[in-house]
């Protein structure tokens, strides 16, 4: 009589092991989806500390900027002195008057100021508070433009914070 063949394939794994490898790969997507999930409200949550410490810069310097908004152009930027420069991520102030002229800025600012300018022009047109993020050629920034109230309601002009976000991105 003649030989049947059976044929085998070169490689063959036990039902158990191929059980494994399945629960073994579901397992890893589900660990990969929540890693996802985590560090998504990680970054959700860094950037609303970012907006809470920009309001906080934005309410201490409310005052200083709208004395200074008050006095000309050279006396207001002298006026502020220090205090639109910035730190380790807080990149600079700006002050800007109603008309959108920019009053006196910090250091770090002027590489973005065709930037501040649009959110300066939202913020007057708008008269209410704008928060965005931008990203440029080299940086990736969190800025929020506060409008400057007189005593009186009317709006005096703007204050403009920035912060490098370059670092919630690593």
């Amino acid at each position: 009589m003649g030989k049947i063949m059976t044929s085998k394939s070169p490689l063959y794994l036990p039902n158990s092991l191929r059980m494994g490898l399945l629960i073994a790969a579901l397992v890893g997507l589900l660990i990969s989806a929540l890693a996802w999930f985590q560090i998504e409200r990680e970054r959700r949550n860094d950037l609303e500390e970012m907006d809470r410490r920009a309001y906080v810069i934005a309410h201490q310097m409310a005052y200083p900027a709208q004395v200074a908004l008050q006095l000309p152009d050279s006396e207001a930027a002298t006026a502020f002195g220090s205090m639109l420069e910035g730190y380790r991520r807080l990149i600079g102030l700006a002050v800007y008057r109603n008309d959108g002229r920019l009053v006196a800025a910090g250091k770090g600012v002027a590489d973005f100021t065709d930037l501040l300018q649009q959110a300066v022009g939202q913020t007057l047109a708008e008269a209410k508070d704008t928060v965005a993020t931008r990203r440029t050629a080299d940086a990736h920034i969190h800025l929020l433009v506060s409008v400057i109230r007189a005593p009186d309601g009317e709006p005096q002009g703007v204050l403009a914070v920035l912060h490098d976000l370059v670092s919630l991105d690593e």
